[in-house]
């Protein structure tokens, strides 16, 4: 199912969106998408709290044609992240547009790095995020990399722009998610306090 990327209640994308000013659009886009991206991300942490809470949406023009969050922890299966989810699932609404772009929380990791530049059957052209990796390896969520995501799809050449969306309240959403997140490195395996987050989530939303 696709769904329309604007919608009435995204108050991340009206925070962008300035009259006549073109390259507002493009920034309230980004917004919406990792807004969306950051729902997902939620429903990842109290449906289910076996993955890092990790979501990400697919897009081409005004539509997501592809969402979804990590589940290589639920369903046992390393590639099952985020990025590769929202793709698999846009190949099912490819009769409606083929993605361009693609927006996640985290900062993608090298090997959906690699899977988004090499998915012959999407054209993705922009790569989003909200929370770098640096960020979430120094909660003790992953293991850092070597080079940022910008620095290794410029070595390799990759032919996909890859962006971080700039929105204070996104930020301090997706961050606010991983404050109550326990994640060991060595095996996968998380842990979501669901009841100080929904407390911290109900505080933001008065608050923030």
């Amino acid at each position: 199912m696709h769904e329309p990327i604007f919608t009435a209640r995204n108050e991340a994308a009206k925070r962008h969106m300035k009259e006549g000013d073109p390259v507002s659009y493009r920034k309230a886009l980004d917004a919406a998408l990792l807004h969306r991206a950051i729902g997902l991300a939620i429903e990842s942490a109290f449906r289910f709290g076996q993955d890092l809470p990790v979501g990400a949406v697919a897009a081409n023009d005004n539509w997501i044609t592809g969402r979804y969050y990590s589940s290589d922890g639920r369903l046992s299966w390393p590639p099952m992240h985020a990025e590769v989810m929202a793709l698999i699932d846009s190949e099912y609404n490819r009769f409606v547009s083929i993605p361009d772009t693609l927006v996640v929380t985290l900062e993608p990791c090298d090997r959906c790095q690699d899977s988004i530049a090499s998915t012959d059957w999407c054209r993705i052209k922009r790569v989003g995020f909200g929370i770098s990796r640096e960020e979430v390896a120094e909660r003790g969520l992953v293991i850092p990399h070597e080079e940022t995501i910008f620095e290794r799809t410029a070595r390799l050449g990759y032919a996909y722009e890859v962006f971080k969306v700039d929105d204070d309240q996104l930020y301090k959403a997706g961050g606010l998610i991983l404050d109550f997140v326990q994640r060991d490195v060595t095996n996968g395996s998380v842990r979501v306090d669901k009841e100080k987050l929904n407390e911290a989530l109900v505080e933001f939303n008065v608050h923030g």
